[in-house]
């Protein structure tokens, strides 16, 4: 392979990375300037989702952790929208809630995986159940619309993905490809003074 094709795949890649890998355009709540960005990976435990967020995103990542109504709010009319949906199946969504081993159930020593303060709560009506003695993980559930309930590490043909957020700017689309235009440009003036 010769450098000119390394400098094109080196800048797709990039390109591809920042702009190709979301299945929805990250939006910002304007009330704590964090983003949230809905990720499609079907049928991936909470466990996996978690690493895989890191792996995609970067460590600035996390699953979302909704500690207010307001971000319920924000997230239910701007980021669920963009949900998959079938209207024949229970479709769900990994958010950052999570119960410890070892706690009282079924609603002892929920969690955030940033370690905010669990006080605020969205379960649905009857929720958390830690039905079948193992449910120590937060998806929201489109049968409940989108309310919590607590589910088992993994969930096959129900989890859809996850909710992810950050509070670490982003760059926009629009300047990755302006960032990549300019990579591009580069590597052409290098091969002029070459030739």
């Amino acid at each position: 392979m010769t450098k000119k094709h390394l400098a094109g795949l080196a800048i797709g890649l990039l390109i591809s990375g920042f702009v190709g890998t979301a299945n929805a355009t990250p939006m910002q709540w304007g009330a704590n300037g964090h983003w949230y960005e809905l990720i499609v990976l079907e049928d991936k435990s909470w466990s996996d989702a978690n690493t895989d967020l890191l792996g995609l995103k970067g460590s600035d990542w996390y699953l979302a952790t909704i500690t207010s109504q307001a971000e319920f709010d924000f997230i239910y009319s701007n980021i669920l929208p963009a949900a998959q949906y079938d209207g024949e199946k229970i479709d769900e969504y990994w958010i950052g809630g999570y119960q410890p081993s070892g706690s009282a159930e079924p609603a002892g020593g929920w969690q955030w995986v940033t370690g905010e303060t669990f006080t605020y709560t969205n379960w649905y009506s009857g929720e958390p159940n830690n039905a079948g003695g193992n449910e120590g993980f937060i998806a929201l559930d489109n049968r409940f619309n989108w309310q919590w309930n607590d589910n088992t590490n993994s969930i096959n043909g129900i989890i859809e993905g996850y909710i992810a957020e950050t509070s670490a700017p982003i760059p926009e689309p629009t300047t990755m490809l302006l960032f990549g235009t300019g990579l591009a440009g580069l590597a052409a003036v290098r091969r002029r003074k070459k030739s």
